[in-house]
């Protein structure tokens, strides 16, 4: 939960961290479900917006991947 912390107070090294791990995962879960690279690329990303975006409203005790996934 302290990598939520760390978004919400605005660090962008975490963030970077959280995007490398979870990149790949979330583009994954999204081909399953769309069967486009092109469609799957973009939702992945704005997944990643969203979650800079919102980031002051995670729920720090809510695990990160889940928060992810449920963006996604």
């Amino acid at each position: 939960m302290e990598h939520i912390k760390a978004i919400k107070e605005d660090n962008h090294k975490v963030f970077n961290q959280i995007y490398e791990q979870y990149h790949q995962q979330i583009y994954s879960f999204i081909i399953l479900k769309t069967r486009s690279e092109y469609i799957s690329e973009e939702v992945t990303q704005l997944t990643f917006i969203k979650l800079w975006k919102q980031r002051k409203q995670l729920n720090e005790h809510l695990e990160i991947h889940i928060q992810i996934f449920g963006m996604a």
